[in-house]
């Protein structure tokens, strides 16, 4: 099973894709992967309390997923460092199944590691990317212009012939 939740907290109806490209180039909030029995970031299904902020790179993260998934179908092994954590990383290496590998940085240690069937992977990354280009959309359609967001468009292309 794999599931991607995210929700972003920056207030991006303001921004402009000049100044989004200059000074922010990343989109806040929470997301989260959950990988059968196990989870990497934080997302709540909440609204955020006073005062209270969460700084994952929702842009960052959902862009390394496709990567992801899009070089481990051309067979290669493809590792994401976890911004939000900066000690973990991600390693997908493809057999059979897809074998996602959580593993800390001090002495490379496995935290966990679990297998999936790689288009189930594919096909979730798929949705939570149209998912976060729709609110995106909603928001301020002027940063999909952004040439960060372009080529987030070009991933999802490129997972829709793999798997879509």
């Amino acid at each position: 099973m794999v599931k991607i939740h995210f929700k972003i907290t920056d207030d991006i109806r303001q921004y402009r894709t000049k100044d989004f490209m200059k000074e922010w180039l990343s989109i806040y909030g929470g997301v989260e992967l959950c990988v059968n029995h196990q989870a990497v970031g934080y997302c709540p299904q909440r609204e955020l309390f006073p005062g209270e902020e969460w700084t994952e790179d929702i842009w960052y993260a959902l862009y390394k997923m496709a990567e992801g998934a899009i070089r481990t179908h051309d067979g290669q092994e493809y590792e994401i460092q976890l911004l939000s954590s900066n000690l973990l990383r991600l390693h997908l290496k493809l057999e059979v199944d897809l074998i996602i590998s959580c593993i800390h940085e001090h002495g490379n240690r496995v935290l966990w590691c679990e297998r999936v069937d790689h288009k189930e992977y594919c096909m979730e990354i798929y949705r939570a990317v149209g998912e976060f280009m729709e609110c995106i959309s909603r928001e301020n359609k002027e940063l999909l212009k952004s040439k960060p967001m372009r080529e987030m468009r070009e991933q999802k292309k490129k997972l829709e012939k793999i798997y879509v």
